[in-house]
């Protein structure tokens, strides 16, 4: 079932996507910028947005997977999710609006997440992560936050942290 838990930093919302969410999904995704460097097809209408949010709320799209949103502002500007593999696996993901890049809002949504996952899934020792192999600035949240590369295929660059919640750090920008 699709319900993950509200997380709150000094700048950011992470909640639930909502039907509401559509518009500003595809305003986000639909920036050519934006939308090079994602691994998935991204919206190319709103209607696909909307197709695309019934199957975040149908639960299609994994449970720990939340809408990124600037605290004093609803409207969408990324997501983050956080796919559990298996019991002692998981994978993360996140993107944020193009406008927005550079502000370190990535680094603080990641934050959130792994602070989050360490309570929720203590019982992870690996967590996976991708990023376009030309997208620095996602390749050095990665970094920053202990993964390591292990393997570049065709455009991706494939990260993995070995995971000691007790020794991760607390990365900031």
């Amino acid at each position: 079932m699709y319900n993950p838990i509200n997380l709150q930093t000094s700048r950011l919302r992470l909640r639930p996507f909502v039907m509401l969410d559509a518009s500003a999904v595809f305003r986000y995704t639909s920036d050519a910028e934006f939308s090079k460097y994602l691994d998935y097809d991204a919206p190319s209408s709103e209607a696909d947005a909307i197709g695309f949010l019934r199957m975040v709320l149908a639960g299609e799209m994994g449970t720990n997977l939340w809408a990124i949103a600037l605290t004093n502002q609803p409207e969408v500007i990324g997501a983050i999710q956080f796919n559990i593999e298996s019991s002692e696996i998981a994978s993360l993901h996140y993107e944020i609006a193009r406008w927005l890049w550079g502000q370190g809002l990535a680094s603080e949504a990641v934050s959130a997440v792994l602070d989050w996952a360490k309570v929720a899934y203590p019982k992870i020792i690996e967590i996976h992560a991708d990023a376009h192999i030309a997208n620095a600035a996602s390749r050095r949240v990665l970094e920053k936050f202990g993964f390591k590369l292990i393997s570049i295929e065709d455009d991706s660059a494939y990260y993995m942290q070995s995971v000691s919640w007790s020794n991760n750090p607390d990365v900031t920008d």
